[in-house]
């Protein structure tokens, strides 16, 4: 069955001197992963930069259902980015976001919902001129609306501390060591109700990187597949330098 659709590419490797195996967020079917042959030739090499990491594209594809790998008949980039692959603090993020998208998405199933966050998400980091240093933050305390482990926002001067393991605000440490303390869970229930645009949660470098780490820890007790990521650490050092 031949379909167009969008999606968003996570991730590529090679399959032999011309083909690669192209990991892609797709409007109709969730996450599929295509074959796409003589990508890799002289005469093709620039249809294997609109698969970068997060690109967003058109696709005609060729479905068989149960099968693992899909084939591509075409592909055209639908958005046109202005600055993502161009500003380096943005295409850290974007790399970062790719790697997290890859480890949690698995569900080959439609979802039109989240594919339109993910898709308004990246045009709302490309066009943005402000500061975009705790984007990511935000992205994925967003994205888990969409992952079912969505935490209870009862932050308050009494319930000042995070359970992360259970997802509320309580009063006092857990018995378990999985919690924020008072400092990091206020900035952790600010985050959750931040907009992408909110300019009033000021985090220097240090905060900023424990705020992902927690962020993450949350992540690595709801869902498995948490390994270490490859792209965090050229994170740290763009928002260190």
């Amino acid at each position: 069955m031949l379909i167009k659709t969008s999606g968003i590419v996570l991730h590529q490797i090679k399959f032999s001197d011309s083909s690669i195996i192209a990991h892609i967020y797709t409007e109709y079917a969730g996450r599929q992963s295509f074959l796409i042959q003589g990508v890799r030739t002289k005469t093709t090499s620039k249809k294997i930069n609109l698969l970068q990491p997060m690109f967003i594209l058109d696709l005609e594809v060729y479905h068989r259902p149960g099968r693992e790998l899909q084939k591509v008949k075409e592909l055209r980039v639908k958005t046109v980015y202005t600055s993502l692959p161009y500003h380096p603090v943005k295409t850290a993020i974007t790399l970062f976001l790719a790697e997290l998208l890859y480890k949690v998405l698995k569900e080959q199933e439609s979802n039109p919902s989240l594919f339109s966050f993910l898709e308004n998400s990246l045009e709302k980091l490309d066009v943005m001129e402000e500061e975009v240093s705790n984007f990511h933050l935000v992205f994925m305390l967003q994205l888990i609306r969409y992952l079912g482990f969505v935490p209870t926002n009862n932050y308050s001067k009494e319930n000042c501390v995070f359970d992360l393991q259970n997802g509320i605000f309580i009063n006092t440490p857990p018995l378990h060591p999985h919690y924020l303390g008072p400092e990091l869970a206020e900035h952790f229930s600010r985050l959750l109700g931040n907009g992408y645009r909110d300019k009033h949660q000021a985090m220097n470098s240090v905060l900023r990187s424990k705020m992902l780490d927690s962020i993450l820890q949350y992540y690595s007790l709801h869902l498995t597949g948490m390994e270490r990521f490859k792209s965090i650490e050229v994170l740290r050092e763009v928002f260190h330098s």
